[in-house]
């Protein structure tokens, strides 16, 4: 962390997602589980009932000899303009189902999220008690939403995050949350630009590390039979 800089941000919300704008990997929120189980309930139960209109649809349209009726099934050009036929039931069921299915996916794509890593989490509280960073500033009923560092346990139990650091070797491990902050502070700072202007942070990316530290580790394993 390098000398910190007047604040560009207003302190709360604004300042919050700059700081998770810029290090994606403690951008974590709740997955609100029951709340999202509830709502794909809801709308598999809507999709069920969507499903056996279409279907009845389909084959009261199929045996019709009314318009381009009986074409719906074959071609969808035909069934798109069947408003000229004067019943357009199954399009706009068909378009009822697709809007429910978006949603559906949506919903399902946000419970295969992964969980936030230890660190992590425990780095977004640190930020969020420091003076010059996150400073307290959240008031609502969402504030304690990630714990603390006093009771890092009493943070939200579903919380997840779009950007997980994935598991490494205890020397990448090492590298990246214990060598890089003696790195920076002899060497780094002289040369590593301030990533965040509000609060003075400079951040490292995990991905380059971990690509830098398991080059290192496969010459070392490559070295060491012929040592």
């Amino acid at each position: 962390m390098t000398t910190t800089r007047s604040p560009r941000h207003v302190n709360g919300y604004p300042k919050l997602a700059r700081h998770m704008g810029t290090s994606p990997e403690v951008a974590i929120f709740r997955r609100f589980g029951a709340l999202n189980a509830k709502n794909l309930l809801y709308l598999q139960a809507e999709l069920v009932h969507l499903e056996k209109k279409l279907r009845e649809f389909e084959e009261r349209d199929n045996q019709s000899s009314e318009g381009m009726k009986s074409q719906y099934a074959r071609d969808w050009f035909w069934l798109s303009r069947s408003e000229n036929d004067g019943n357009d039931d199954q399009w706009q069921t068909v378009l009822a189902m697709r809007k429910v299915l978006t949603e559906y996916k949506q919903q399902a794509i946000l419970i295969s999220l992964p969980t936030p890593r230890r660190e992590n989490l425990a780095s977004i509280q640190s930020w969020l008690e420091r003076p010059m960073m996150g400073n307290w500033s959240l008031l609502g009923q969402d504030s304690d939403t990630w714990g603390s560092t006093s009771n890092p346990e009493s943070r939200a139990p579903d919380l997840f995050t779009f950007r997980a650091w994935r598991d490494a070797d205890p020397f990448s491990e090492w590298v990246a949350h214990r060598f890089i902050v003696w790195f920076h502070n002899w060497i780094g700072c002289r040369f590593h630009k301030i990533c965040d202007p509000d609060t003075g942070i400079t951040y490292y990316d995990n991905e380059t590390l971990l690509q830098l530290t398991s080059f290192m580790t496969t010459i070392f394993a490559s070295l060491t039979p012929v040592i």
